[in-house]
């Protein structure tokens, strides 16, 4: 699908709709996926091995696009400090 997005033409566009049968999933393959791979000549994704699944004992995998970067974590607001008020001593009498 990636080659499809790379390629960029009407015929390929209408490959990918066959397959994918979403308007939007294709259109953000051509605008946003193909472009961001234009570079590369192969070799988009990676698979990492995370073990069996405890249910059914089936391989699982965690699936990633290579060049893909995961959104940045959110900042936190800087906390403000409270200035603390100097706590005057009562003299006792």
């Amino acid at each position: 699908m990636i080659t499809l997005g790379k390629r960029g033409g009407v015929h390929a566009r209408r490959q990918a709709l066959a397959y994918l049968r979403s308007q939007d999933v294709v259109h953000k393959l051509f605008s946003d996926v193909g472009p961001r791979f234009a570079d590369r000549p192969g070799g988009y994704s990676r698979i990492i091995r995370i073990g069996p699944r405890l249910g059914d004992a089936a391989e699982m995998v965690y699936l990633e696009l290579v060049d893909f970067l995961p959104a940045p974590p959110r900042e936190r607001p800087a906390r403000v400090e409270r200035e603390e008020e100097p706590v005057e001593a009562e003299a006792a009498s």
